[in-house]
C-alpha cells in the first residue's frame, strides 16, 4: 500500500459535540447487529464521521477504552467500503453504542459493516417514501 492509500482515522472523522450526537439520535435511522447498536444520519460532510457511546455496563475504564479502540479500528478498516447516501448528501454521521464488549476486531468490523448497510437500506427506503409521487 502506497503512502497516499493509507487508511487513517483523524479528527475530521469524529463527532465531537453534543449537538451533533443529539441531531443523529433525533433524526437518524437505528439498527443493531451483534454487540453494536448504530444510528445513521446523512450529512453534507465530505467523509463519514463516527461517534462512540460506551457505557459503564461494558466494564471498567480499561475495558471501555478497549471497546472504543476496537470500534474505531473497525470503522477505520471498513470506512472505504461503507455506502454513501443518495444524491444531496455526501456521507453519514454514525453513532455506535456498544451493548457488550466486542469479541474481536473481525466480528466488530463485520457487525459494523452489516449494521451500516442495513441502516443505509432503511434510509433509502425512508427517502423514497418521503418523496411525492
Amino acid at each position: 500500500m502506497g503512502p497516499g492509500l493509507r487508511k487513517r482515522y483523524r479528527k475530521r472523522h469524529r463527532l465531537s459535540h453534543a449537538l451533533e450526537y443529539a441531531a443523529v439520535r433525533a433524526r437518524g435511522v437505528r439498527k443493531a447487529r451483534g454487540d453494536l447498536f448504530i444510528t445513521l444520519l446523512p450529512t453534507n460532510h465530505p467523509q463519514h464521521r463516527l461517534g462512540l457511546q460506551v457505557g459503564k455496563r461494558i466494564g471498567n475504564a480499561v475495558r471501555r477504552g478497549r471497546a472504543k479502540r476496537l470500534i474505531r479500528e473497525a470503522f477505520r478498516l471498513s470506512n472505504a467500503e461503507l455506502p454513501t447516501p443518495a444524491p444531496g448528501s455526501n456521507a453519514y454521521d454514525i453513532v455506535v453504542s456498544a451493548r457488550a464488549m466486542p469479541r474481536s476486531l473481525k466480528t466488530c468490523t463485520a457487525d459494523l459493516t452489516a449494521a451500516v448497510n442495513a441502516a443505509h437500506r432503511a434510509c433509502r427506503k425512508r427517502d423514497q417514501q418521503d418523496r411525492p409521487a
